[in-house]
């Protein structure tokens, strides 16, 4: 019976490999749900991104601006990539606004989020990232805050690394880059000007094709087979 389990789960495995053989690709651009383009559309020696602060309260921006200024320096100057922030002239429209709130929706989870809310056809133009400060956060979780949703306004998802930024796990991490943060903005913007090269697992956003659930789901098939295996040689049939 264990035989017969072995070889269904093989054969079951085999077929669905053969229908997702893209896996083993490089993932394509990074895409919304809707199949917009979750990656700002530079090439290598194009300006730098720009943002601006907007604070509800007057100071604010003084006080916090320069921590947000220091977050996007790291982003800007990851040697694997050709990405980079600059803040925005004054006069001109910024394509990342950063947005300095009381309380912010869903604030009792998150101290802050980004998105991109405008696209200029299906390539994004614009995303916006909403941090609460009230005054009771420390200055270095407001930092890190802000160097983790500025990485998700470049392009970037979430790692599953505990050390890295754009990991869930802000308290495991500091404020600085990981080399998985790095190696994600790396693929999305390499340095050399070639397309993104984004293979399964990078910390950059996924698509709406499903691959990540059926990797997901290959991760937890793969170690079953294994101790399927493992078993039937260690305790062997009965002669």
């Amino acid at each position: 019976m264990g035989r017969r389990l072995h070889l269904i789960l093989m054969f079951a495995i085999a077929a669905l490999l053969a229908s997702h053989a893209t896996l083993t690709d490089a993932y394509p651009t990074p895409v919304d749900f809707d199949g917009s383009i979750l990656r700002w559309d530079i090439k290598l020696g194009a300006a730098p991104i720009t943002y601006y602060v907007d604070a509800n309260h007057e100071g604010d921006a003084e006080i916090y601006g320069p921590l947000v200024d220091e977050a996007a320096g790291l982003w800007s100057n990851v040697t694997g990539s050709y990405f980079s922030y600059t803040p925005a002239e004054e006069g001109t429209v910024p394509q990342v606004t950063i947005y300095l709130q009381n309380a912010i929706e869903g604030g009792d989870f998150s101290a802050g989020y980004a998105i991109f809310d405008a696209y200029d056809g299906k390539v994004p133009s614009h995303c916006s990232i909403y941090v609460a400060v009230t005054g009771s956060e420390s200055l270095n979780g407001l930092a890190k805050t802000f160097l983790h949703e500025l990485g998700h306004c470049a392009g970037l998802g979430h790692s599953l690394i505990p050390e890295a930024i754009m990991s869930y796990e802000l308290t495991q991490n500091s404020f600085a880059l990981d080399i998985d943060d790095e190696a994600g903005l790396s693929r999305l913007y390499p340095a050399d000007g070639s397309s993104p090269h984004l293979p399964p697992g990078c910390a950059v956003g996924a698509g709406s094709s499903g691959r990540g659930v059926f990797l997901g789901i290959w991760m937890m098939i793969l170690p079953m087979l294994v101790a399927i295996n493992s078993n039937r040689r260690r305790i062997g049939r009965p002669g």
